[in-house]
C-alpha cells in the first residue's frame, strides 16, 4: 500500500530570534524589572534585611519556556552587589541571547579578614547559599501561581562571579550534613540548616546545574552522590580565586599592609594597633617625670608601632624653644619637655612618603582646637591623608585605606566643633580605666566613650607618681597583654583595637599584637576550577572547564563577558539541545483518521519557531513541511509520521498518526453507480466529466500532479455531461478534485 503526496509543501519559516537563539545575540534590547523582593534574612550584624533581585529578559520576545539563569555578584562574600558593573554587563550580554537573568543580592560577610578562617568561610558561603536557594524557590512559586517571570521550570540554573560561585556550588552540592565536620554541623543547625529561613519553603530549591564563573569549592567532595552538571570558566592565572588549590585572595600575600599582607584584609575594627601612650614623650627629650617612651617617634615607627597618641596644645611658651603661639606636643607641662607640632608632623610626613602601604591611628588629646590641629596637619602637608569615617557604617579595610591614599584616621578628645577628618575622639572609641599602679590592678572596666561604639581602646600602662620604665618589661610581657586583651575583648564584645602603652621597647607588646591579628596562621584552603572539574568528572558529573590562558580574576565586562556568554551558550547548546529549543510540542496531526478510497485529505502540525519536521510516509520521507495533502491509493491502513527537530538538531518531539482508506458508501460517490465519473480513462487530449441528475453548478477544478504539485485550477460551471481540456499535460498520473455543493475526487492517466 501507498500514499500519494498532493498538494502545496509549505516550508517552514525560521523566526531569527529562534533560529539563531543563543548561540548570538538575536534581541537589540533588554527589559529590566529591579529591585524584586525575593525573600528575607538575618545579616552578619544581626538585622532583618530585604533580600532583592533584578530580573533581565529579552524585550519583544515570544517564547516563554526559556533557561533562566539566577546569578550571585563577586568579587567576594563581601562587597557584592545585584548592581556591579560587571554583573549588570554579563546579565545584559546573555538576555540580547535569548536567555532570561536574575542578579540576586544576598547577606554579606562582614569583612574579607572572617573569609579567611575555616569558620568565617563556612558560614558566610553558608548564608549566601541560603538565599540564592530562597531565590530559586521564589521563581519556582512564580511559576506555579502568576507565571510573572516565564521561564523553563527545567532549565533553572544557579552560578556567580567568585564569591558568588563559591555559595552557588554549596548550595547544590552540600545536601547532607553529614558531609561536614561536627562544628560545621553545628553551624548549619544554628542557622536553620541547609535550606535556610529566607523564604518560600514549601517549594523546591532544585536547579538543573551550576555555573562557576573563577570561582571556587570549599570541599570537592560534596560533589559526590550528586548529579547536577557544572560549566567552569576561569583564568588560569587568578590570584584572587585559586585557578588550582590555594587560599582566598593569594594577590595579597605579594603586599603588605603596615608590614603584614593578614592586616590588607582587616576592617579598621577588626586589627590591632601598638599605640604609645604620649608618644612624643621621649625619653632623650623629656624629663625622666614625663617621659612615657623609650625612643622617639621615628624609632617607634621602626619598631612597629602604628599608632600614636599625642597631647597637643596651642600656646607660647619659653621652654619649648618657640617664638609666638604655636601648637606644641607636651605631657603635663612644657616645663617636663616639649616638642613642636611642625617637627612630628615632619616625621609623619617623611614615614608615609618612605612607607607607601603603611596606615597610622592618631589619637590626640589636649587643648589645641580642631582649627588648631587642622592648621598644624596642613601646614605640615598631611591633610590629604586624612580619612573621614561616618558613625554607624562599616569601616573599610586597611587595604582599602592604602589604596585609596587615606593613610591617617585622627581622633581628637577636646569638645570643640569637629572638623572633617577630625574625628569626634569619644563618639567613636571606647576605653578602659587608666590609673593602675601595678598589674594586678588591671581590669576591663569602661571608662569613656560611646558604649556602641566599635573601636576599643585597652589602657595597658602604670601610672604611679610618673611614668615606670623599670616595670615596663613585666607590664608589656606578651602573655599578659595577649591574656588580658583577649579577657577585655570577650568582656565588651569587641576586637582589641589598640594596645595604649608606654615604653614600647620593653617587654614583647608587637609579639601580642601579631597574635591578635593572627599573623602567620595558614589560611583554609580552596580548590578552584581546574581541580573541581576534575573532581566532578571523577564524580560523573557533567563538567567542562574553560580556560582562559593567562588571565587573572575575570570582570566579566568587555571581551570577557563576551567570552563568558558564548561559552555558556557553548555549553548549554551541545549538551541540553532539546531543552535549549524555542520549540514547543507538537502535540498532535491534525487531519482525518479515515479516508475514502482515491480522495485527498490534509494533515498539519502547529508551526512553532525554529523547528523543522520530518514527514514519514510508507512510500517515501518528506523535509520542512507543516502540511500535507494525501490520497490512498488502495484500501487499508497507513501511519504518517512527524518527527520534529530543535534548531539545535535535538529530536523534541515524535509522533505519528494512523489514517484508514476505506470504499466511499456516501451518495456522492457510489462505486458503479454513475453519479460521478471521468472518462476516457487513460486519455491523451481530452477528459469528460459526468455528473448524473445533476443541474448545472459552479465547481473548482483543480488537478495535481503525483509529487502533489497543483498543475491546473479553474472555476467552471458542470453540467451532467462537461468537457475538459487536458492536452498541455504532460504524460503521467493526476489526481482531479471537485468543490463545490458536492466534493469529488478521482485518478486518471494522462497518454502521448
Amino acid at each position: 500500500m501507498r500514499t500519494i503526496l498532493l498538494l502545496i509543501i509549505i516550508p517552514v519559516l525560521l523566526n531569527g530570534q529562534c533560529y539563531n537563539r543563543y548561540s548570538t545575540e538575536v534581541f537589540s534590547t533588554v527589559q529590566i524589572t529591579n529591585d524584586i523582593l525575593y525573600g528575607e534574612s538575618i545579616n552578619s550584624e544581626g538585622d532583618t534585611i530585604s533580600l532583592m533581585l533584578d530580573y533581565y529578559e529579552p524585550s519583544g520576545d515570544n517564547v516563554e519556556k526559556r533557561p533562566l539563569l539566577i546569578l550571585m555578584p563577586g568579587p567576594d562574600l563581601v562587597k557584592g552587589s545585584k548592581n556591579d558593573s560587571t554583573l549588570v554587563v554579563l546579565s545584559n550580554k546573555l538576555v540580547r541571547r535569548g536567555y532570561t537573568v536574575a542578579a540576586i543580592n544576598f547577606r554579606k560577610a562582614y569583612s574579607l579578614q572572617s573569609l579567611l578562617d575555616k569558620n568565617g568561610l563556612f558560614k558566610a558561603t553558608l548564608d549566601a547559599s541560603q538565599d540564592a536557594k530562597a531565590a530559586v524557590r521564589f521563581f519556582r512559586k512564580e511559576l506555579q501561581s502568576t507565571n510573572n517571570y516565564p521561564a523553563d521550570s527545567n532549565m533553572i540554573w544557579l552560578g556567580g562571579i567568585g564569591g558568588g560561585s563559591m555559595a552557588a556550588q554549596m548550595s547544590v552540592y552540600l545536601n547532607d550534613t553529614l558531609e561536614v565536620s561536627e562544628a560545621w554541623r553545628s553551624i548549619i543547625r544554628n542557622s536553620g540548616g541547609l535550606e535556610g529561613n529566607s523564604g518560600h519553603p514549601q517549594y523546591s530549591s532544585s536547579v538543573r546545574g551550576v555555573i562557576n564563573l573563577s570561582g571556587a569549592i570549599i570541599d570537592t567532595s560534596w560533589m559526590s552522590d550528586n548529579t547536577e552538571p557544572i560549566i567552569n570558566i576561569h583564568g588560569d592565572s587568578d590570584d584572587y580565586y585559586p585557578y588550582m588549590t590555594d587560599s582566598l585572595f593569594a594577590y595579597t600575600h605579594n603586599r603588605t599592609c603596615n608590614g603584614h599582607h593578614e592586616l590588607c584584609y582587616k576592617r579598621l575594627n577588626e586589627a590591632t594597633f601598638v599605640q604609645t601612650h604620649n608618644s612624643h614623650a621621649n625619653d632623650n627629650d623629656f624629663s625622666i617625670l614625663a617621659a612615657n617612651q623609650n625612643g622617639d617617634i621615628p624609632a617607634q615607627f621602626s619598631a612597629g608601632v602604628r599608632g600614636l597618641g599625642l597631647k597637643l596644645y596651642y600656646t607660647s611658651s619659653f621652654f619649648c624653644s618657640g617664638s609666638g603661639t604655636q601648637l606644641y606636643a607636651y605631657h603635663g607641662d612644657p616645663f617636663l619637655g616639649c616638642i613642636k607640632f611642625s617637627d612630628i608632623g615632619s616625621q609623619i610626613l617623611s614615614f608615609l612618603n618612605s612607607n607607601p602601604d603603611e596606615f597610622l591611628f592618631i589619637t590626640i588629646e589636649g587643648t589645641a582646637s580642631n582649627n588648631d590641629i587642622a592648621t598644624g596637619f596642613n601646614s605640615a602637608g598631611l591633610s590629604s591623608f586624612l580619612y573621614q569615617h561616618t558613625l554607624g557604617s562599616p569601616w573599610p579595610t586597611i587595604g582599602e585605606l592604602i589604596d585609596s591614599g587615606q593613610r591617617i584616621i585622627v581622633m581628637n578628645s577636646n569638645s570643640g566643633p569637629s572638623l572633617p577628618g577630625y574625628h569626634t575622639m569619644w563618639d567613636f572609641i571606647q576605653d578602659t580605666e587608666y590609673n593602675f599602679q601595678n598589674t594586678g590592678a588591671f581590669n576591663c572596666n569602661y571608662l569613656r566613650g560611646n558604649t556602641n561604639s566599635d573601636i576599643f581602646l585597652l589602657n595597658h600602662f602604670l601610672t604611679v607618681a610618673s611614668p615606670q620604665p623599670l616595670s615596663a618589661g613585666a607590664t608589656n610581657a606578651w602573655d599578659l597583654v595577649l591574656n588580658r586583651a583577649r579577657q577585655c575583648s570577650a568582656a565588651r564584645g569587641l576586637h582589641t583595637n589598640l594596645l595604649y602603652i608606654d615604653f614600647f621597647n620593653s617587654g614583647d607588646v608587637f609579639r601580642a599584637a601579631d597574635s591578635l591579628n593572627r599573623i602567620g596562621e595558614e589560611f583554609p584552603a580552596v580548590q578552584g576550577s581546574f581541580i573541581l572539574n576534575a573532581s566532578a568528572q571523577q564524580s560523573g558529573i557533567l563538567s567542562e572547564l574553560y580556560t582562559i590562558s593567562g588571565g587573572g580574576f575575570a570582570p566579566y565586562k568587555g571581551n570577557w563577558g563576551d567570552t563568558a556568554a558564548y561559552f555558556i551558550a557553548d555549553y548549554m547548546i551541545r549538551h541540553f539541545p532539546c531543552e535549549m529549543s524555542c520549540a514547543t510540542a507538537v502535540d498532535q496531526i491534525s487531519g482525518l483518521d479515515t479516508i475514502w478510497l482515491d480522495s485527498v485529505s490534509n494533515y498539519s502540525v502547529g508551526f512553532n519557531n525554529g523547528a523543522s519536521y520530518e514527514w514519514i510516509l510508507p512510500d517515501t520521507n518528506y523535509n520542512n513541511l507543516t502540511s500535507l495533502m494525501i490520497s490512498g491509493d488502495t484500501s487499508g491502513q497507513f501511519t504518517i509520521k512527524v518527527i520534529e527537530t530543535s534548531q539545535y538538531g535535538c529530536i523534541y518531539d515524535t509522533i505519528q498518526k494512523t489514517v484508514m482508506v476505506v470504499l466511499n458508501t456516501g451518495t456522492e460517490k457510489i462505486k458503479g453507480d454513475g453519479a460521478f465519473s471521468i472518462f476516457p480513462n487513460p486519455t491523451s487530449d481530452k477528459l469528460w466529466i459526468k455528473l448524473m441528475n445533476r443541474t448545472e453548478e459552479l465547481y473548482t477544478i483543480t488537478i495535481y500532479d503525483r509529487q502533489g504539485m497543483l498543475v491546473f485550477q479553474k472555476k467552471k460551471l458542470i453540467s451532467e455531461l462537461t468537457e475538459l481540456d487536458i492536452d498541455n499535460l504532460t504524460e503521467g498520473i493526476y489526481v482531479i478534485k471537485l468543490v463545490g455543493k458536492h466534493t469529488y475526487s478521482s485518478k486518471f492517466t494522462k497518454k502521448p
